[in-house]
């Protein structure tokens, strides 16, 4: 599943899985919060997960750190 993400999806979704927050991603990766909330939404939906929070359970049962 996790071969569906791009390279930043994946860097995303790692940085979710370490507890940053939106704004806190998108100052680590120089991007705006709006970006950070839609590849939230792209990766739930690549991933077939219902909502955001998900993602951090997916992230720990994975163990992507």
């Amino acid at each position: 599943m996790l071969e569906q993400l791009t390279p930043r999806q994946y860097e995303t979704l790692r940085l979710i899985g370490a507890g940053l927050s939106t704004r806190e991603i998108a100052s680590a990766l120089n991007l705006s919060t709006r970006t950070i909330e839609t590849y939230k939404y792209r990766i739930a939906e690549r991933l077939s997960l219902e909502k955001g929070t998900d993602l951090t359970k997916f992230v720990l049962r994975n163990n992507i750190l």
